[in-house]
């Protein structure tokens, strides 16, 4: 066997586990490349063989992707149906993987069953099984293919429930799940609801008995309609399975909540204390003030000419631990749901409405509950002191970011020209000494448009656009921040434990994605420098202006690390900062009313507070309000990617415009500009000629003419199809913007294998011609370029893909 550390070139299979197991130290990509000498294109190439021997299971990944040598899977073992693939194979993983890497998945195979007087017919695994179904089976490994698998037996069944489209076809009544992992048809069993039809949403759950020899499944309840914009987030609460209806003891509790008398809190209700929130804001669970003062640190006069010498400032946040005990059904329920979820139509609170919009809620001219913070900021904005009190207040003004916004700049409602003067002048003045303090400190500045859903009176949808934004955004963001920090700081210095924020370092291999990823656009992320915020932030700065400026935002983001909370403090990367807590949204966030509970103990602020800090109860609870906030962002972002496709299906067969986030195999990924939704541009979609995938450059290339379509460049589209079931766009490439039909390829290797679904010289055997083909699409897939998150393309029946 040849050493490739001395001849160079792309190693084979076994060298690499070679390497691999003989390592003394950790591997990873690079070191594997420094090892056999792999240089220019090459690394494009050991990059995809790594995935693939990844993917088959040959190599695990650990902490911060490092490589190891993969466990293989004993001959016989129990697996967990996990997903159905792009062909329509069940794809199953081991209920135990005790290795550092993700567990290896499994294609199980045709099984046989009798035919009769013929012999027997193989029977499709997916005839009998589901996602989330239990079975043992006997698995062989193939270097080139990977793992395979036959049932021996079913040991358990799935999900029990499933989202799902009703149809009556001649064939009896039939539900489709609205799940990509799980797009196939369940026969029904059982009566139907009155009143049920076509195209109805509903919740399944999985019958006893099969139907017609199938898994079959009994209604449970009726979402709404598949077209209609009130069943979008009802699906997304079904499929994600939020809670929405509290205790009854939880409700009682609520219900006898009372607003406490001042006694020891500190009076705040002469204050000109305002909410800035967005205009459709559900609760309100923060009011801020601020006074300028002078170079003693005393009150500025208000005739004064003076510049002000730094501010002291006032983050009044609702004080739930007032009402929700520790150990009560309100606070198991508020446990158990861990956030309040939002959704365009809609709000699942994780308090009940008496006090999420009630006593909690800091509404203007009532008397609320709240805990202060005092905090002291000089003229570069920087933290001087700060002092965390118990208070009642009374919010002078509830004012949308707009009205704000248009009051700072001169152009609102006079009537608000007195709140402007007394209150709203100060706020924005200390806002830009914070904005500088961010600056200086390097916080990552990333600037992503939030999509807004606009719905009729008549309850229909009228658009999906960018939400505007204003410094008064920016202005509430940065106090809160400052708040959460003095709320971090305070945990640290009266406390063994706390509640914080933990978000980690980039992992070098998303850095390396993004470096090759930002090369495509033209932009450079330098080699061998520590990553820190303001080396990605003068990458957003080389992209200012430029056509793919959003594009690089949304890489970056990608690149970064899931911020997570936990009972010890490893500091925020993103916002630059040693110490950071959530403090200032308890009446949403469950983490927010653990932390209020440390403080209120720890400074000795009275009742509500933890009577015994449990550090192992503590870290659990961390744990699972993580998830909590997982699921309600995945629920979230589903729901408005179901409002935008809607919105993009009133246009199937318009040219519109877009821009290309993600270059695969499959295709190109494209972003619509005026709803934000995504969809496919297959390979069979960019152009007559055939297209060659260059993973280096995030570009397709046409092999006759050398057009280029790459990551980043503007195009027009034909809107072709849309799946509302599996919510997702096929698209049809019309013209690209960034040079007519397309640019000149530049010099470079590509990748010459073809995209599935091209013409290519097929293997004499049809049995190879198959095998070849399914293992092809298994390995091309649909994957995204970098970090992207697409939906997947193709699939069973030909439906159409999208992000």
């Amino acid at each position: 066997m040849a050493d490739r550390s001395r001849d160079g070139g792309v190693p084979s299979r076994q060298q690499i586990l070679d390497f691999v197991a003989g390592a003394q130290s950790r591997v990873g990509k690079r070191e594997i490349a420094r090892h056999f000498k792999v240089k220019g294109d090459d690394r494009a190439a050991l990059k995809e063989l790594l995935r693939e021997m990844e993917a088959e299971g040959a190599i695990g990944r650990g902490h911060r992707r490092q490589i190891h040598a993969a466990e293989r899977l004993p001959a016989v073992t129990p697996l967990q149906v996990a997903r159905i693939d792009a062909q329509g194979d069940l794809v199953a993983e081991p209920l135990r993987w005790d290795s550092e890497g993700p567990a290896p998945g499994v294609v199980l195979e045709a099984e046989a069953r009798p035919r009769g007087r013929g012999g027997r017919r193989p029977q499709r695994a997916q005839d009998r099984l589901s996602v989330g179904d239990r079975v043992l089976a006997r698995v062989e490994f193939d270097p080139e293919d990977g793992y395979r698998g036959r049932v021996i037996e079913v040991i358990g069944r799935g999900p029990s429930r499933i989202v799902a489209v009703f149809r009556n076809g001649p064939n009896g009544p039939q539900v489709t799940a609205m799940d990509r992992k799980n797009r196939r048809d369940y026969p029904v069993a059982g009566d139907l609801p009155e009143g049920l039809a076509d195209g109805d949403v509903v919740v399944a759950d999985a019958a006893p008995r099969p139907v017609r020899g199938r898994p079959s499944v009994s209604i449970a309840e009726r979402v709404g309609q598949m077209h209609d914009p009130k069943a979008f987030s009802l699906v997304a609460i079904a499929r994600h399975e939020i809670p929405t209806e509290f205790p009854q003891a939880a409700i009682a509790e609520a219900e006898k909540a009372r607003t406490p008398p001042l006694g020891q809190r500190e009076d705040l209700r002469g204050l000109p204390l305002v909410t800035i929130d967005p205009e459709d804001a559900r609760d309100h669970d923060d009011a801020v003030w601020a006074q300028p003062l002078d170079g003693k640190g005393e009150p500025l006069a208000a005739d004064a000419k003076d510049a002000p010498a730094g501010w002291h400032l006032i983050a009044a946040i609702a004080d739930v631990a007032q009402f929700v005990r520790p150990g009560s059904a309100l606070d198991a329920e508020a446990r158990n749901r861990g956030n309040s979820v939002y959704f365009p139509d809609r709000v699942v609170p994780m308090l009940p409405e008496r006090l999420s919009a009630g006593l909690c809620s800091l509404v203007p001219g009532k008397v609320r509950a709240c805990l202060a913070v005092h905090l002291w900021i000089d003229t570069a904005g920087r933290l001087q002191r700060h002092r965390i009190t118990r208070a009642l207040m009374k919010s002078a003004a509830s004012l949308t970011y707009a009205q704000a916004q248009a009051a700072e700049d001169g152009t609102g409602d006079p009537a608000l020209q007195p709140l402007h003067d007394a209150a709203l002048r100060h706020l924005f003045d200390a806002y830009r000494a914070l904005r500088q303090a961010r600056e200086d400190r390097g916080a990552l500045d990333i600037e992503l448009p939030e999509r807004q859903v606009i719905i009729g009176p008549d309850g229909h949808l009228q658009a999906v656009q960018p939400r505007a934004r204003f410094d008064a955004h920016r202005m509430i963001e940065e106090f809160m921040i400052l708040a959460n920090v003095a709320a971090a700081r305070s945990l640290a210095a009266h406390g063994p434990v706390g509640v914080y924020r933990a978000h980690e370092e980039p992992d070098p291999m998303k850095i390396e994605g993004l470096r090759e990823a930002l090369q495509g656009l033209g932009l450079n992320l330098a080699r061998g420098q520590a990553i820190r915020p303001k080396v990605l932030n003068r990458v957003l700065e080389q992209a200012k202006g430029h056509p793919s400026e959003r594009l690089v935002n949304e890489l970056i983001l990608r690149s970064q690390t899931q911020a997570y909370y936990a009972i010890e403090n490893p500091g925020h990367f993103g916002l630059a900062l040693p110490q950071y807590s959530h403090f200032t949204s308890p009446i949403r966030r469950y983490a927010d009313l653990m932390a209020h509970r440390l403080l209120i103990g720890g400074l000795g602020l009275g009742r509500g507070g933890y009577p015994k800090v449990d550090a192992e109860g503590m870290a659990q609870a961390c744990a699972h309000i993580s998830m909590t906030e997982r699921r309600a962002m995945l629920a979230e972002r589903e729901a408005m990617d179901r409002f935008a496709t809607a919105f993009v299906a009133r246009q199937v067969g318009r040219e519109v415009s877009g821009r290309i986030s993600g270059v695969t195999r499959a295709g190109l990924f494209v972003q619509l500009d005026e709803s934000g939704a995504d969809g496919l541009v297959p390979m069979s979609g960019i152009g007559r000629e055939y297209f060659r995938f260059d993973e280096v450059r995030h570009q397709v290339v046409g092999s006759d003419t050398g057009t280029v379509h790459t990551l980043g460049d503007p195009v027009i589209v034909e809107i072709r199809g849309v799946d509302q079931v599996t919510n997702s766009v096929e698209l049809r490439l019309v013209q690209n913007r960034a040079g007519g039909a397309g640019r000149p390829a530049r010099p470079g290797k590509g990748d010459d294998r073809k995209a599935p679904g091209l013409k290519s010289k097929a293997p004499k055997s049809k049995l190879k011609a198959a095998k070849a083909a399914r293992k092809a699409a298994r390995k091309a897939g649909t994957k995204a370029a970098k970090g992207s998150k697409p939906k997947r393309a193709g699939g069973k029946g030909g439906r159409p893909g999208g992000r």
